[in-house]
């Protein structure tokens, strides 16, 4: 789902590879004194990197065979180098698998193979690298959570793994690399379970799942083959998350489109519950200056041409928030990461309560229905304002039996005089309405008799 290169080693999620397990960490910290990394792509609870001497390095869980060392390793909570070989080039980290490419231009993979992400005509993991064929005109590749995208020295791009939604864009054998289509690209990335790519002619294209408006195509049918959004021919770079998508433009220009629950996209403006979508691409920053993007399950990276990191989306640890405040807090716009400092939300909690068929205006949509709504504006530090709505409803119901003789007086004043089942309404203590079904018996006997 993304990769980045960098020098200096640092993270913000799992596995952090700081020696220690079970640990959050709320900001970046170095992982080792090295100076020397050049690249580094995470996964699920596992990370796996490249040296400039071409070493490979992985630590995290090894649950599936991920981290390359064997069966007989668990995990590793330091980074640990993988074989002897230093031609390794790039590395691309998937669910429970990685993809790699060395500097010859060969395909290399290893991990979890259920639906045959590895390439290699099977569906058995491996635990240590293996070659993906002969082809050695490998140059670009993407490992999404189940899925794997790779792009050729001519241009061409290939796909294999989880056929479902319609993911590699292609029909065929999904435990091999095949071609999807002719045409020539730039660069692609895979997401949960759909992926998005810049063509050679700079347009953006998009396939998969599409629930929550990841295409960007501003619908919610899954397409199985790429289909072009928007006529524009300044698509740069893109970043495919779990249900979310962020891309930047040639002028440097930041966009977003998917689900927003958690601020991921980025788009204050449908930010508000947890079916919020953005379904088209939308413009996150009025900056002209954002060069590298990554995305996570429900969080959003990017690094502007100055080299100054920000982060947008979900960051809540349900264990540790006491221990660490930073957590807990939703950005829902780009918040500079220092290793001293951040932007901090201002947070507010607001009770309201209504009463059947009453209204309540609540960033810019009526809300009719009890429940919790959030909404992110920005406060007069610039940082996050963060508002819950609670809206309680005060109608209250009540259920009694009745027995009486001829009549019944219902609590509101009606009388009645027949046997059944009646609703009476009266008003409650809290001014709503109170309704109480009640159930009337009458109990008065006739009997004949013949003297």
């Amino acid at each position: 789902m993304g990769h980045y290169g960098h020098g200096d080693i640092t993270t913000m999620r799992m596995q952090i590879g700081n020696g220690t397990t079970y640990t959050r960490i709320p900001l970046p910290i170095q992982i080792t004194n090295d100076n020397d990394w050049l690249s580094v792509s995470s996964g699920l609870f596992f990370s796996v990197a490249t040296k400039t001497d071409g070493s490979l390095w992985t630590w995290g869980r090894n649950s599936r065979g991920q981290l390359g060392l064997g069966a007989s390793v668990w995990s590793k909570t330091i980074p640990t180098k993988v074989g002897n070989n230093t031609t390794w080039a790039m590395v691309s980290a998937g669910s429970e698998f990685v993809l790699a490419l060395k500097q010859d231009g060969t395909l290399w993979a290893w991990g979890y193979n259920y639906n045959g992400q590895l390439g290699n005509g099977n569906t058995t993991e491996k635990d240590t690298p293996i070659q993906i064929g002969t082809d050695t005109n490998w140059t670009f590749i993407d490992a999404g959570r189940q899925h794997s995208l790779a792009i050729k020295t001519d241009s061409t791009l290939w796909s294999w793994g989880k056929t479902q939604y319609g993911r590699i864009g292609r029909g065929g054998n999904y435990r091999i690399p095949m071609q999807v289509g002719i045409d020539k690209w730039k660069t692609v990335n895979g997401g949960g379970a759909h992926s998005i790519g810049v063509k050679a002619d700079s347009t953006l294209w998009t396939w998969g799942r599409n629930l929550y408006a990841q295409l960007g195509n501003n619908g919610t049918s899954n397409k199985s083959i790429p289909q072009q959004i928007d006529a524009d021919h300044h698509w740069n770079n893109v970043a495919a998350g779990y249900e979310h998508s962020v891309a930047t433009k040639l002028d440097s220009s930041l966009w977003g489109w998917g689900r927003n629950n958690a601020g991921q996209v980025g788009d204050t403006g449908s930010y508000l519950i947890s079916s919020s979508t953005t379904d088209t691409p939308t413009k996150i920053s009025s900056d002209l200056d954002w060069d590298k993007i990554n995305t996570g399950t429900v969080n959003s990276i990017a690094i502007k041409s100055n080299g100054n990191l920000y982060t947008y989306g979900d960051n809540y640890s349900t264990t540790y928030n006491t221990n660490f405040p930073q957590f807990g807090y939703i950005f829902g716009k780009p918040q500079q990461v220092s290793n001293c400092s951040f932007c901090p939300p201002s947070i507010e909690s607001i009770n309201e309560n209504i009463c059947s068929g009453d209204t309540i205006l609540f960033n810019g949509t009526y809300i009719t229905t009890a429940g919790e709504y959030k909404d992110t504006l920005t406060n007069s530090s610039g940082c996050d304002s963060i508002i819950t709505l609670t809206i309680i409803n005060n109608q209250s119901y009540d259920t009694i039996n009745e027995y009486s003789c001829y009549s019944y007086i219902a609590p509101s004043g009606v009388v009645y005089t027949t046997a059944g089942t009646y609703n009476d309404t009266i008003p409650n203590s809290l001014g709503c309405d109170s309704i109480i079904t009640i159930t009337l018996v009458l109990n008065q006997s006739y009997n004949s008799i013949v003297i």
